[in-house]
């Protein structure tokens, strides 16, 4: 790159000539490869598919840090209470929910110190960490090396790392629902 001076002390450069014919933002051409079309796809069905699958735990512990705070004060509050009702022999719930204008399921799982909504795991999640991590690492291999990604190829591994993992006897493990890659 040669530099030279001008009659001001500031050196101009040989790539000074060209800048203002260079767009300011470069112009973005977007990628036609039908595999990162359909690895794309299967990311947002992945996303929400946790969604829906933390549905439960979005509802106890909402986004809102005010609604969250006030969740955590119900708790204590419930946890307080379960606490005061542990001290009796056999405690009737019911009238004591009641009385104290409390949700009478809530203030039973507080009493037999079950979790919280937004203590407990997910029922409905087939795959483990562990076996998701290794489903999309197994994808992202498949999308590195160029070939297609189809929902059949990602259902016939989930249910290959599924009964990998089965412990059963005699049973065949859980099956992957109808829709589960879809979502």
């Amino acid at each position: 790159m040669s530099t030279r001076t001008s009659g001001t002390s500031t050196p101009v450069h040989s790539f000074d000539a060209i800048a203002p014919f260079a767009s300011a933002s470069p112009t973005k051409q977007r990628s036609t490869n039908p595999v990162k079309k359909v690895w794309t796809s299967i990311k947002q069905h992945a996303i929400e598919h946790h969604r829906s699958v933390n549905a439960a735990t979005l509802k106890a512990m909402p986004r809102n840090p005010s609604a969250a705070k006030k969740y955590a004060r119900e708790v204590s509050e419930l946890q307080m209470h379960a606490s005061r009702l542990r001290a009796y022999s056999a405690p009737n719930l019911k009238s004591y929910a009641t009385i104290h204008k409390l949700p009478y399921d809530r203030l039973r799982r507080a009493y037999l110190k079950l979790p919280t909504r937004s203590d407990r795991e997910a029922s409905n999640q087939l795959l483990s960490p562990a076996q998701e991590l290794a489903l999309v690492r197994y994808l992202d291999s498949i999308d590195a090396i160029g070939l297609g990604i189809r929902r059949s190829q990602v259902e016939q591994q989930a249910t290959a790392l599924l009964a990998e993992s089965y412990l059963g006897v005699d049973e065949a493990p859980p099956p992957l629902g109808t829709n589960w890659a879809r979502r």
